[in-house]
């Protein structure tokens, strides 16, 4: 599967609304993302750039912040869409 993200905006609350090819939207919560690791940190410590510093890159095969923290758009399709997750992986994908 090959998705493109077409916008993203974050919110403070560590949750980034996607706008995924073919219009479809989701809302997928990345505060256990940015929990941990240290490739994270800065996000946790300035929340402005976690905000402000989201961008898509790669002609909307990911999104990322500076510090080179990025997340691929499958990755984030089946986070937000776990029964895609199960059919295309099987169950202990989930």
């Amino acid at each position: 599967m090959e998705h493109r993200i077409i916008s993203a905006i974050a919110h403070p609350d560590f949750t980034v609304e996607l706008v995924i090819d073919g219009g479809e939207r989701a809302t997928v919560d990345l505060g256990g993302f940015v929990a941990t690791g240290v490739v994270t940190e800065p996000l946790r410590r300035d929340l402005e750039l976690f905000v402000s510093g989201l961008r898509v890159e790669g002609e909307g095969e990911w999104i990322a912040w500076p510090g080179e923290v990025e997340i691929d758009a499958d990755a984030l399709w089946y986070t937000s869409h776990p029964d895609d997750l199960r059919r295309d992986f099987g169950p202990e994908a989930a």
